[in-house]
């Protein structure tokens, strides 16, 4: 199965034996010392501009347009084949961003659903 969520989901860290954590952010926190992928790590552009406290809803749908092109871009499929096919577990690409907040990772499962026809849901926060 494959899930996003974000790095300090108390889940990932009660059943750290049961997850693949794979970072797709543009900056990953020194302490995480999991798998980082950078193909799937939204631009320092979108990063910048989805911290800004009002996005208005144009700037919004260029962001999320900037990211869906750059996905379009990656070997999106190639790159899940090969990281499913290394691993038994079930898979969990994070970021920072809590579930109340807007992030790349509703895109990219988006994205992932939408086009390569993979069923990707949010993990869970409740231990």
């Amino acid at each position: 199965m494959i899930y996003t969520s974000y790095l300090s989901n108390p889940v990932l860290k009660v059943n750290s034996d049961k997850y693949l954590v794979i970072s797709i952010m543009r900056y990953t926190p020194s302490w995480f010392k999991g798998l980082i992928c950078n193909e799937f790590a939204p631009s320092e552009h979108f990063v910048k501009l989805s911290k800004s406290d009002a996005i208005e809803d144009y700037r919004l749908q260029v962001l999320i347009g900037e990211y869906v092109s750059q996905l379009c871009n990656a070997d999106v499929r190639d790159i899940l084949d090969t990281i499913t096919s290394s691993t038994n577990k079930d898979i969990v690409f994070c970021c920072c961003e809590t579930p109340d907040k807007f992030c790349h990772r509703r895109i990219f499962s988006w994205y992932i659903q939408s086009q390569l026809g993979i069923n990707v849901q949010e993990l869970n926060n409740e231990v």
